[in-house]
């Protein structure tokens, strides 16, 4: 029996086509493997009576073939596979030896040689694609122009701050746009996150000024300032961070999430008071 088509909305050109399915990251970034996805409004609905790791009492969708979805039309697919996924999944594999060598270190300075980074980026983009609903393409149509055509170049600084970590910790994470407000400065981040093993990312629109100094992750959008073909060797500094909650840029480690929990716990039996 045929298996029966889905069209719909490409996510990256928007138009209405049948869609294949995209992995993210490629599969060949050892994404090739059983896994099983926990959907937010599952984690959020079982309530705080256990922390965030703990998914035991959660039935989650199990994927044979990888992470990913039915999001791009077959032309998207597999001119981003071709044009840029070789390059990045060669940066993943230059990322494993380098974090493997490095992991007990909170920051790591390190050299990547011959990587493409105009490649790599426009990879990284087309998965913030795949993660977002079709409205982010059509919203963001100078990144959608950026990603579709694969000469070009520079991205607006102004209007996008792309940072990558290290990710340490249990939970990997696909959170579409969202909004994520910082109650002291009365600001709100407009931010979507990718954190699967061994890096993260997190696409920003609109940075602010006031979070690029205490943001803790690498702006690598001067990736974009290169030629499609142009190798070099890029050192980096890049944060190691560790990933235990669903919440957007939230990287506090255990031991800290436990110790707020119990700081919340306590707030809460002496209001009951």
């Amino acid at each position: 029996m045929s298996k029966k088509k889905i069209i719909d909305i490409c996510h990256l050109c928007g138009l209405k086509k049948e869609l294949t399915f995209e992995h993210v990251p490629p599969e060949k970034a050892f994404n090739n493997y059983k896994i099983y996805i926990y959907e937010g409004q599952q984690v959020i609905q079982r309530g705080d009576h256990r922390f965030p790791w703990d998914f035991s009492d959660i039935r989650g969708k199990q994927s044979q073939r990888g992470m990913g979805n039915y999001t791009l039309c077959e032309d998207c697919n597999n001119n981003t596979g071709s044009w840029y996924g070789g390059r990045f999944i060669d940066f993943i594999f230059q990322s494993y030896i380098i974090f493997d060598s490095n992991k007990d270190k909170k920051v790591i300075n390190e050299t990547f040689y011959k990587i493409y980074p105009l490649a790599i980026i426009k990879q990284i983009i087309s998965m913030f694609f795949s993660i977002n609903s079709p409205n982010f393409s059509e919203v963001n149509q100078d990144l959608r122009k950026f990603v579709l055509n694969k000469n070009n170049k520079y991205l607006n600084h102004k209007k996008y701050g792309l940072y990558m970590y290290f990710l340490k910790g249990q939970i990997h994470k696909f959170i579409g746009l969202s909004g994520k407000l910082k109650i002291e400065k009365h600001l709100i981040r407009t931010i979507t996150e990718l954190a699967t093993m061994p890096l993260g990312f997190v696409l920003e629109i609109n940075p602010k000024p006031e979070y690029k100094e205490e943001y803790n992750s690498f702006d690598i959008l001067c990736f974009s300032n290169f030629d499609l073909h142009e190798a070099r060797d890029i050192h980096l500094k890049i944060p190691v961070l560790e990933c235990n909650t669903y919440f957007p840029t939230d990287y506090r480690t255990r031991e800290q999430v436990f110790n707020d929990y119990l700081t919340n716990k306590i707030a809460e039996i002496r209001n009951k008071r």
